[in-house]
């Protein structure tokens, strides 16, 4: 009897501590702590800046629209989000990182062999 009741024990607590834990995501409220860029010219950085916000956040709704507020303005974008890619704002940007209170939104224009910018936006819960 001891047997049956450990072993239903163990059963019982390897199923609860085996629960999936849900993946992060993009959607919900998030702060822009700063916006860097990256200018490159024949491969080799040229130039470069970060600019740390306050009082800034982008929130990606459940209904496809991210409304960003910068400065006391507010836009309302239609995003979509594919695999770890999420576009906003007429860019497509790789999510870098993405955990529950963390993620860098990083893209990369190419302007000419050798000479592109970078651009990283750093979000926080």
């Amino acid at each position: 009897m001891k047997k049956i009741l450990v072993l239903s024990l163990l059963s019982v607590a390897l199923f609860t501590s085996c629960k999936k834990d849900k993946d992060p995501t993009i959607k919900g409220l998030w702060n822009i702590e700063s916006v860097s860029w990256k200018y490159y010219v024949n491969n080799a950085l040229d130039d470069s800046d970060t600019e740390v916000l306050t009082n800034a956040t982008i929130n990606f709704k459940d209904d496809g629209s991210a409304i960003i507020v910068v400065y006391g303005s507010t836009e309302t974008h239609t995003y979509t989000v594919s695999g770890n890619t999420v576009s906003f704002d007429g860019e497509t940007y790789t999510m870098q990182g993405l955990s529950e209170n963390s993620v860098v939104l990083y893209v990369k224009e190419t302007y000419a062999p050798g000479e592109y910018e970078e651009s990283f936006i750093q979000l926080k819960r």
